[in-house]
């Protein structure tokens, strides 16, 4: 059964910005943690069924396109292996679709963060901007390129634009492995162009009148798994000698959760970006198996991350009264509306499992 779709009303722009009764409508479908079948599953295939009518939807997934360890590097000539059918169930649903695709990573596309990642991650970009071009011939593609955090900023519609982040990047960083950097840039400085140059077009996008989405792997937030509080066994491999163990590697699954020093320091950046901009945005993140709406202080974070399995809430969550929607029984997807309506932006959105 769909949960029933919520519409939030954003009152971000004077209608000066708009012509008189001018009405535009951006649908985007949110797919994400969707790389666990090697035939499309009961997601995929309901997806596959929503955007015969949606014909000029996009369509962005949200990372760890493939369980357990991204695209292997080497991937045997005329033979199909069991990571290009995961990419395949994925991205087959979507042909002769017009609109655009996008793919982003995940924590488990970088190898779940082992060494060469990066490596993992650059496989995956060649592959899947290869199947769109050639086999699809949709318009999109894999972002960020290069194993790079971004910052990529897509045009999708007259006054709605979508930043695409990496946020494993900034985990893997802090796990000292490798991960793309700038030419004759470090790591260190590597980052810092990337909320630099975040900051300055999240200004120029607001001064142009943008409503702004932002698309990343991690999200801010979240009931799930990975929204679990610091705990004594956290505490002690994070900020006491136990660390070495962290640096040896036994801290991959615990540097997943939000709490974590590497996510923290990426989140709370974020954080401050957003809410000093004065503006109300989205951010869609997948990461956790499940469906949530969240109230943010800068907007609305949405977690869409069961296209391929699902897990359940935390219950440390379930009263908090900004978590406004959730869903933890069904894999689904979430379709994302936006209209503009004499200047006055509208969001709505569903989840959806047929």
């Amino acid at each position: 059964m769909n949960t029933p779709s919520l519409v939030l009303l954003f009152f971000l722009f004077p209608a000066s910005f708009f012509s008189s009764s001018q009405i535009d409508s951006t649908v985007i479908y949110l797919v994400g943690d969707a790389g666990n079948d090697t035939a499309p599953g009961k997601a995929l295939l309901a997806l596959k069924k929503r955007i015969v009518k949606d014909t000029s939807a996009t369509i962005i997934f949200l990372g760890d396109n493939v369980y357990p360890h991204g695209m292997n590097e080497q991937i045997a000539d005329g033979k199909i292996t069991p990571e290009e059918k995961k990419m395949m169930a994925q991205l087959s649903v979507l042909k002769g679709h017009r609109g655009s695709v996008y793919m982003i990573p995940g924590n488990h596309d970088w190898k779940a963060q082992r060494r060469n990642g990066a490596v993992w991650i650059q496989n995956q970009e060649q592959w899947v901007n290869a199947y769109l071009r050639d086999s699809l011939k949709v318009n999109g593609a894999y972002l960020p390129s290069g194993a790079l955090p971004g910052p990529h900023s897509v045009l999708l519609s007259p006054g709605l634009r979508l930043f695409i982040i990496d946020s494993q990047w900034f985990i893997q960083k802090r796990s000292h492995k490798k991960v793309g950097t700038l030419a004759g840039k470090s790591k260190r400085e590597t980052e810092e162009f990337f909320w630099t140059t975040l900051e300055a077009e999240i200004l120029a996008a607001v001064l142009r009148g943008e409503q702004l989405i932002f698309a990343a792997h991690h999200p801010l937030i979240s009931a799930g798994t990975h929204g679990a509080p610091m705990k004594l066994v956290r505490f002690m491999v994070n900020y006491t000698p136990f660390q070495i163990f962290g640096l040896m590697g036994a801290n991959r699954v615990l540097s997943q959760n939000v709490n974590q020093p590497g996510y923290k320091n990426y989140k709370d950046r974020l954080n401050g970006l957003l809410k000093e901009s004065g503006k109300s945005h989205i951010l869609v993140a997948g990461h956790d198996h499940n469906f949530q709406v969240w109230k943010m202080e800068w907007g609305t974070q949405i977690i869409s991350g069961s296209g391929s399995k699902n897990s359940k809430f935390r219950k440390h969550y379930l009263h908090d009264p900004r978590l406004l929607e959730r869903n933890d029984s069904d894999e689904g997807f979430t379709r994302l509306v936006i209209r503009t309506i004499d200047g006055t932006q509208i969001l709505s959105y569903e989840f959806l499992t047929n």
